[in-house]
């Protein structure tokens, strides 16, 4: 109903929008404030801005407590340190576990605190002169261990000037689970010390608020400047906003999320061979290697080997290489040394603009005379992307 106050736990479950129309938010007319569960029990108010991004808190990290009620007394034999208690909390927002009575503060945050804590107290019996101390202890996991240049002295004349306080205060980094505490401890003559009411009291407080929500994506940018160096020279020119891969070995494209791939393929060539010897007695071709290979839309260099020979000499090995079973790229007839059965060894290449996709390099051979035996052996097929 119209005027109705919701606690804080519907504003919770509902996420009922206060303020919706505050001109004091940024984006008036659209900014909202709710109510946010930091910790079980624990609610937090928090601005948004139109685009859901945190714009204020209304809460820091922080803790207190006091020694509201005074009367701790400290007797215990010549510098041995006591735990000094809290009896009071004064405020918590939630990362702190905290039972008022006890000496203990658990930290459930991590995050970087600074601390400040006063210790009051009386000599409250004892005409010697005395002095006592303090100091501020951390169990980070493996028990209470003393943070070094947090300790302090009061000298005291006697039980009737000998009231005195120490201030302690610094900077400190803490982790989810660590716990801390201050004691106090008698130095010299066994005068017995009390605490003075109100007199004493511990505070901590996050340097910085809590994180935000996340904001929204903001516009693409263009770029920032960018030295170009070659070979450790400087690209005359710069700095640049842009680089740009060039020759037909240079790959770019968008890998999506915000990243661009280059591949620089070096020119890596396909490659097929075969050892073997293989005998041919008629005058048709016969296929002897095929290398089948995806290419690129670019300018290839065809390379090709073999060793051939004629049991009778003077009767030519014929060989061909066929690109796609389609272009001749090479077509000859070798005659070996009538009387010799030594092999002879030849070789070729060629540069071809290929298409994209899948294409076949053949080498092939026959019989110059039918019937004549002729043999071919260690044919090796090679393609390769070109630089330039």
């Amino acid at each position: 109903m119209a005027g109705e106050i919701k606690t804080l736990a519907e504003l919770y479950l509902e996420n009922v929008a206060l303020a919706a129309t505050d001109p004091a938010l940024p984006g008036a007319g659209q900014s909202q404030v709710y109510v946010k569960e930091v910790a079980p029990g624990i609610f937090r108010l928090v601005g948004l801005d139109e685009n859901g991004g945190s714009i204020l808190n209304f809460d820091q990290v922080a803790f207190d407590a006091v020694d509201d009620a005074g009367a701790q007394q400290f007797t215990s034999g010549i510098g041995v340190y006591d735990d000094f208690v809290w009896p009071a909390q004064v405020e918590n927002t939630g990362e702190f576990t905290f039972t008022p009575g006890q000496a203990e503060i658990a930290i459930t945050a991590n995050t970087v605190l600074y601390v400040s804590f006063s210790i009051t107290l009386d000599e409250l019996a004892g005409n010697n002169r005395s002095d006592w101390g303090c100091r501020f202890m951390r169990d980070a996991g493996g028990g209470f261990v003393e943070v070094v240049g947090w300790r302090g002295f009061v000298y005291s004349r006697n039980s009737g000037n000998g009231i005195g306080t120490i201030t302690k205060a610094r900077v400190l980094r803490v982790s989810a689970g660590d716990i801390v505490k201050v004691q106090v401890a008698r130095n010299e003559a066994p005068n017995t010390y009390q605490s003075v009411s109100g007199g004493s009291s511990i505070s901590m407080a996050a340097l910085g608020g809590p994180k935000g929500d996340k904001g929204e994506q903001g516009d693409p940018g263009v770029g920032s400047a960018i030295i170009v160096k070659d070979e450790g020279g400087v690209v005359a020119g710069g700095p640049h906003t842009a680089l740009n891969f060039t020759g037909n070995l240079v790959e770019a494209s968008d890998e999506g999320g915000g990243q661009a791939k280059v591949d620089v393929s070096f020119g890596f060539p396909f490659y097929n061979e075969d050892e073997g010897e293989s005998t041919r007695t008629a005058t048709s071709y016969t296929q002897k290697l095929r290398l089948t290979f995806t290419a690129q839309a670019a300018d290839y260099m065809l390379d090709w080997s073999y060793e051939y020979r004629s049991d009778e000499g003077e009767k030519p090995t014929n060989v061909r290489v066929q690109l796609d079973d389609s272009e001749t790229l090479w077509d000859v007839g070798e005659e070996s040394e009538k009387g010799k059965n030594d092999y002879s060894g030849r070789s070729g290449f060629c540069r071809r603009a290929l298409t994209a996709g899948g294409h076949n390099l053949d080498l092939d051979f026959a019989s110059g005379k039918s019937g004549k035996t002729v043999r071919i052996r260690r044919v090796r097929l090679r393609a390769w992307k070109a630089s330039t």
